[in-house]
């Protein structure tokens, strides 16, 4: 008997998802009605010049990978980052959450810590796991970052790095054949850049242990607000 005349048992069953593509990205909507998400993942222009791609694995959980996003106090002491500035209040649009900040910092990719230059970065959190930052340096640089967290268990999580250059500095010799290679190389230092920050945070993030109620010191008002904005992807507990 050939195993495409045999019927399937009733019981057997397929769990559908939906689905969406975004800038060369798929994304699978998780939550209480698989079939009918409660928001879509941020829709921006095609405008990649050239991207950059890390995977990484790590302990930590969605929530608090996107929690850095509000943590401004940890920009400085974890990433050395100076001048800090809050372009924008921190705020909340149902499942979506925003906020600003400018600083200085270094590269640093090997052999080029040395650069230091300004920053002023706009970032998104869309639902739990999914943040983008939008990054426009001193010197016309405009780039994207994506960083994606999917839980693997209780534990792990898998983590992409992306980053899109979506534009150069009008440098007369970038105006040439030169300025393809120019964004290829532009995205590789950014990607790993951003992989050398986000090993810092993981660090951290092995190490967190859960409180329900935990003290907030002053300075983290934002962060409260980011779990309060959390707690709407929750299943709601029956006492």
């Amino acid at each position: 008997m050939r195993a495409r005349d045999v019927k399937p048992p009733r019981s057997a069953q397929l769990r559908r998802f939906a689905v969406a593509e975004t800038s060369g990205l798929i994304f699978a909507y998780f939550g209480r009605d698989i079939t009918k998400p409660r928001w879509h993942t941020p829709i921006f222009p095609s405008d990649s010049m050239a991207r950059g791609l890390r995977r990484m694995t790590f302990r930590a959980h969605p929530q608090t990978t996107s929690e850095n996003s509000v943590d401004m106090s940890h920009l400085e002491e974890v990433h050395g980052y100076t001048q800090l500035t809050k372009l924008r209040e921190t705020e909340m649009c149902g499942p979506f959450l925003f906020s600003s900040y400018s600083f200085t910092r270094n590269m640093l990719t090997f052999g080029l810590r040395r650069i230091k230059f300004d920053v002023e970065i706009q970032i998104g959190v869309w639902g739990l796991g999914v943040s983008t930052v939008n990054v426009a340096t001193e010197y016309g640089i405009l780039a994207r970052q994506w960083v994606l967290s999917t839980p693997v268990d209780g534990e792990m999580i898998e983590m992409w790095l992306i980053v899109d250059i979506r534009k150069l500095p009008n440098w007369w010799w970038l105006k040439s054949l030169l300025r393809t290679p120019a964004a290829k190389l532009a995205s590789k230092f950014a990607v790993n850049d951003l992989e050398i920050e986000v090993s810092k945070d993981a660090l951290i993030w092995d190490k967190q242990n859960y409180r329900s109620q935990p003290a907030y010191s002053a300075s983290d008002r934002d962060i409260a607000l980011f779990r309060r904005y959390c707690q709407q992807f929750y299943p709601k507990v029956i006492q």
